[in-house]
């Protein structure tokens, strides 16, 4: 007996995967995040900020430009990844967030926890300023 099934078709992709390209500019840490960052986005981007901060850099920051989302375990994970940046003697900023991800922000009342640029440009040259 043969088996005729049709094949099967491929599954979707999954609409809040998480992309991050990563850079290294003049000593500072880069990383472009394109996505959604809610609880399905937040474990993968924990393992990445910790795997970059553990690397040593000295400057790092986060680009959220590509990001239209964040979840309050989006938020928790930047904050832990700051926390952890500041034991480590990193300096973190993050750059271009988008209204929606700025209004979580301002909604959970964490913007004074992070230095916060509005470009990469300009996150970057804070971070080598002397602190």
């Amino acid at each position: 007996m043969t088996n005729s099934a049709a094949p099967r078709p491929s599954a979707p992709a999954r609409p809040w995967t998480l992309h991050v390209h990563r850079e290294l500019r003049e000593g500072v840490r880069i990383l472009f995040v394109k996505g959604r960052i809610g609880v399905a986005a937040s474990p993968g981007l924990a393992d990445l900020l910790t795997e970059e901060l553990s690397a040593g850099h000295p400057r790092m920051v986060v680009d959220l430009d590509g990001v239209d989302y964040m979840s309050s375990a989006g938020l928790r994970v930047l904050q832990a990844a700051a926390t952890q940046a500041a034991a480590a003697g990193t300096r973190l900023a993050l750059c271009r967030l988008l209204d929606p991800v700025r209004i979580a922000f301002e909604l959970a009342g964490v913007m004074a926890e992070f230095t916060i640029e509005t470009s990469c440009d300009a996150a970057a040259a804070r971070l080598r300023q002397t602190p």
